[in-house]
């Protein structure tokens, strides 16, 4: 902090004046500019693990195309067991639909 007395507009008036001390502000802004380089280092690395580079991971499709097989019509049979559809009921039951909801999954 200084006094003036020559600070445009003001003049003949006593005027605190402050400056930067340059070589601590130098030290700040070299602080500031790491934190900036880890902070972009850290969502690049984010970016990377997120999003994998490389080939997909490979997926086994059976054919969907004609015929089911004996094993496509068993789990429809299990699909449509009594003990299955009661299961099914129950959880229709506990989740509170509309009762025109239900009637109309029935």
């Amino acid at each position: 902090m200084n006094w003036s007395r020559s600070h445009p507009g003001y003049a003949g008036e006593k005027l605190r004046v402050y400056s930067l001390d340059i070589a601590h502000w130098e030290q700040l802004w070299i602080i500031l500019q790491r934190r900036q380089t880890k902070r972009e280092a850290l969502q690049r690395q984010r970016f990377e693990i997120d999003s994998p580079s490389g080939s997909p991971v490979e997926f086994k499709i059976e054919s969907g195309t004609g015929d089911p097989t004996a094993n496509t019509a068993s789990s429809i049979d299990a699909w449509s067991a009594e003990e299955a559809i009661e299961d099914v009921t129950g959880l229709i039951d506990a989740s509170g639909c509309a009762p025109a909801v239900i009637t109309e999954i029935e």
